[in-house]
């Protein structure tokens, strides 16, 4: 989780209140809640200088880039060519969609540290390149920190989990313009952080502060903007050979003990801060200031505002989780000490009646998957019969019918033979070989009236004689 980041322009506006020296008196009341909250919320975010005053001894890393072929990837694709050069690592990352991390093969993690990266940008790539380091870089991808600079003089702060990038700097797409920021092609990044809190210096120049209590151990590697090519040429990275003290210390904490000694890493940074805020105040009203503030400015100050309300709101939602968490352990201890103590009987028969139950129950689903195993195998039996059945009455249907098949053929060819047998006899006799037997005429039938007529005598009639 994100604690909090501040832009150094909330400085800049302090540095003008205190030049103008006027009285706070004559300053509105909306006004006076303006200096307080940009004072709270400075102090409550850790932005106002470094916050890292821990020096660094011992140095684990120091790679100049000279052997990249022992703890760096090196390749040569449609997308990706990293190779090592006289001048250093030299990384091209072609495609435009995306960036890319890489990571070293050592899998070395680091909780606090101090890592410096220098390394020189291709100018013919154009001025939206970037590079960076990449910081608490988690197993399988699952989530890191990317500190990154282009050569526009800004400088810009993710977190990458999930196959997604959020911004934590405020900005176009998260990208901050810095004044500090000289060169637009050789830098240093450096990167201090302890206690979950990280310090961002660009060629020795402190730029920014900012917390990070979510991820808090991981890897250290590079990064290389989409479309960029860039040159690196030196890595350091320090650190020491003791525990970080604000979350390990002694055995693995809870998430209940790590919300609660975070609300109260917050608390104490608030309350160590109120006799600056106050000693702030004290000089302010002694002090002239414009009371005509431009629309840049306001926006600030209403973005500040609503960074304290959200933060309030966490508080409290952590307040609350530490509370609902408070109340789980104490449960959880209470029935730990009955049923250690075994000062309440029926808990234990419940819970022994309640495993019996269970047991039986699963035996008796156990009886009835048996069961329907066995007759899942018989009908699986029987299938398997009737598909030999169904097989050896098909090859049968098949030969009867390819048989009958033989029958008709053999049958057309008689049929065809005494045809054309027929047609020779005819031929030889009506040729003068054999006489030819002429088709005699059919017979007309008779119908039964003319039949009848012609059986009976025709009677001639004699003239009567005068």
């Amino acid at each position: 989780m994100i604690i909090g980041i501040i832009p150094n322009s909330v400085f800049d506006l302090f540095n003008l209140i205190l030049k103008k020296r006027v009285p706070l008196r004559f300053t509105t009341a909306k006004m006076k809640n303006f200096f307080v909250l940009i004072a709270v919320q400075s102090f409550f975010y850790l932005g106002m200088a470094q916050n890292v005053t821990k020096t660094f001894r011992n140095t684990k890393v120091s790679d100049d880039f000279n052997q990249v072929q022992n703890n760096w990837v090196q390749t040569n694709t449609s997308q990706n060519v990293f190779l090592q050069t006289a001048n250093g690592y030299d990384v091209f990352r072609k495609s435009e969609n995306n960036g890319f991390v890489l990571l070293p093969k050592e899998e070395e993690t680091y909780d606090f540290f101090d890592a410096a990266v220098q390394f020189t940008f291709n100018s013919g790539q154009g001025k939206k390149q970037s590079a960076g380091l990449v910081m608490q870089a988690q197993a399988g991808g699952n989530g890191a920190l990317i500190i990154e600079i282009n050569r526009k003089k800004q400088y810009r702060v993710r977190r990458a989990q999930n196959n997604r990038y959020v911004n934590i700097t405020e900005g176009t797409d998260g990208w901050v313009k810095s004044k500090k920021i000289k060169s637009t092609s050789e830098f240093t990044l450096r990167i201090a952080t302890n206690d979950r809190i990280y310090d961002i210096y660009i060629n020795d120049e402190f730029i920014q502060s900012f917390t990070e209590t979510e991820l808090t151990n991981g890897q250290i590697g590079l990064y290389i903007g989409a479309a960029s090519q860039a040159v690196f040429k030196k890595l350091v990275i320090k650190s020491d050979d003791e525990d970080d003290q604000f979350f390990n210390t002694g055995p693995a904490l809870t998430q209940e003990q790590i919300f609660t000694e975070t609300i109260v890493k917050l608390r104490e940074s608030i309350q160590k801060k109120d006799q600056l805020i106050a000693k702030l105040e004290s000089e302010l009203r002694g002090k002239t200031n414009n009371t005509d503030s431009d629309s840049a400015t306001k926006a600030e100050l209403e973005m500040l505002r609503k960074n304290v309300r959200m933060q309030a709101i966490t508080i409290a939602d952590l307040e609350d989780q530490n509370t609902n968490l408070n109340e789980q352990v104490s449960n959880l201890q209470l029935f730990k000490s009955q049923v250690k103590e075994n000062e309440n009987g029926d808990i234990i028969i419940n819970l022994t009646k309640l495993t019996s139950s269970q047991k039986q129950e699963i035996e008796n689903n156990n009886a009835t998957i048996h069961m329907l195993n066995l007759s899942m195998e018989k009908l699986k039996q029987e299938n398997q019969e009737l598909n030999k059945r169904m097989t050896t009455m098909d090859l049968q249907l098949n030969r009867d019918l390819s048989m009958l098949n033989q029958y008709e053929d053999q049958f057309r060819q008689k049929d065809s033979a005494i045809v054309e047998l027929e047609y020779q006899v005819y031929t030889c006799k009506k040729n003068g070989g054999l006489p030819v037997d002429e088709p005699k005429p059919k017979k007309k039938k008779k119908d039964k009236k003319a039949k009848e007529m012609e059986e009976t005598p025709e009677f001639e009639v004699e003239p009567e004689q005068d």
